[in-house]
């Protein structure tokens, strides 16, 4: 079968090439880019072809367009990419079910590094759980676990899993609105629920134990959805920090 080949227009590839730019020569949030011109003659384009890359840009909250004068780098927003892809999975009809399946995976290995990490500062997660506890609404239940898992990635000290779960926010949002809705439909106490499948995670991530940590998750999850197979394997965990 001969390989298909994708053909990106040129407004596109200059798009691409104006953030390898910015990365190579070390742009930071609010520095200038080069002019449309200069831009145009190192890539070899027009200038309309560079003013239509910088409006994709633009549309991707990763410059700042201003009206004659020069764009500026802008700090890239993870709540953009987080409603790109919540679109996406609504558009295409991804299930509950899908989408936790998927999570667990990142939050099984957010809880190992959590719980392996050198400086493993819990105290902003025991807070979190605290609040959950403390939870009387909908709301509360929701923006509390977010934050839970939100934290516990930033323990991991995994910067590529923290700005994953960062931009997977409002899709993460909507599974656990869905979650706890069924939760407090089925009669059970929600914030107790929510309390007793986190508290074993925060124990495992302060005493150091990796393999608890993972089991724990994968607990969490198969209690919320018990009908699912989230294959988070426990077995065969290791760690050089864990109970050496």
């Amino acid at each position: 079968m001969p390989v298909q080949i994708v053909r990106r227009s040129l407004a596109d590839s200059v798009a691409e090439g104006t953030l390898d730019l910015i990365v190579s020569r070390g742009l930071r949030p609010g520095s200038p880019l080069p002019s449309v011109g200069e831009l145009a003659s190192l890539f070899g384009v027009s200038v309309i072809v560079v003013r239509e890359a910088m409006a994709t840009l633009a549309g991707r909250g990763l410059v700042v367009r201003r009206q004659g004068r020069e764009t500026l780098v802008r700090e890239p927003d993870p709540e953009v990419v987080s409603s790109m892809i919540r679109h996406q999975i609504r558009l295409d009809q991804v299930s509950l079910e899908e989408v936790q399946q998927f999570r667990a995976g990142l939050e099984a290995q957010s809880a190992s590094l959590a719980a392996g990490a050198e400086v493993r500062d819990t105290t902003r997660l025991r807070s979190v759980q605290e609040r959950l506890h403390a939870a009387t609404d909908l709301a509360s239940l929701r923006d509390a676990d977010l934050e839970f898992h939100t934290e516990l990635a930033k323990i991991s000290g995994n910067r590529a899993l923290y700005f994953m779960i960062e931009a997977l926010h409002a899709v993460i949002s909507d599974s656990l609105e869905t979650l706890y809705v069924r939760i407090i439909e089925s009669g059970r106490p929600a914030s107790e629920f929510a309390w007793s499948t986190h508290e074993p995670i925060v124990a495992a991530v302060e005493s150091g134990d990796i393999s608890a940590a993972v089991s724990a998750m994968r607990a969490h999850f198969e209690h919320s959805l018990p009908n699912v197979d989230f294959g988070i394997a426990v077995s065969g965990v290791s760690h050089s920090s864990n109970h050496e």
